[in-house]
């Protein structure tokens, strides 16, 4: 994670937004598959690190397409939930604000992983759940049994 915390630093200057969402889906996958790593981002010294590439993020998230969104919410909620870490509820109204705006280009799994990350950090605002089940209904027949599942389970929690 130290890497990528690194990276992001040396290169903070016009970093991508799909680079951005890269950079915390890479520090997703470590934390899921490295309890050291997951471990480590639970002390609040270490979590502290993550906040420039979260500032970028936050500043950056009205460029993300619909894809990238939907990855980033699902990777946030990730790393908040294995490493205990408070993202921040003014992250999650920006992030929620992008939803209502993109849900309607959301393809299946993007509205399973948008709605599991909602769910998983209890976000719980009408008009996001209400958008993201429109697009859902939009869309159903495309859904495979996995983000049918995923969303059900979403909207039940």
């Amino acid at each position: 994670v130290n890497d990528v915390i690194n990276l992001h630093t040396r290169v903070n200057i016009n970093i991508s937004c799909k680079n951005l969402s890269l950079c915390w889906n890479q520090i997703a996958k470590l934390v899921t598959r490295n309890r050291i790593e997951q471990n480590k981002f639970r002390m609040k010294e270490n979590q502290a690190q993550l906040e420039p590439l979260l500032n970028e993020t936050m500043l950056s998230i009205q460029s993300f397409e619909p894809k990238i969104l939907a990855a980033l919410c699902h990777k946030l909620s990730k790393i908040e939930k294995l490493c205990r870490w408070n993202v921040g509820n003014e992250i999650w109204t920006v992030l929620e604000s992008e939803i209502i705006q993109s849900a309607e280009f959301f393809n299946p799994m993007g509205t399973s992983n948008v709605a599991w990350a909602l769910a998983t950090a209890r976000r719980s605002s009408p008009a996001v759940w209400n958008e993201l089940g429109n697009a859902a209904l939009r869309n159903i027949h495309e859904f495979s049994p996995q983000a049918s599942a995923n969303t059900v389970w979403a909207y039940a929690t």
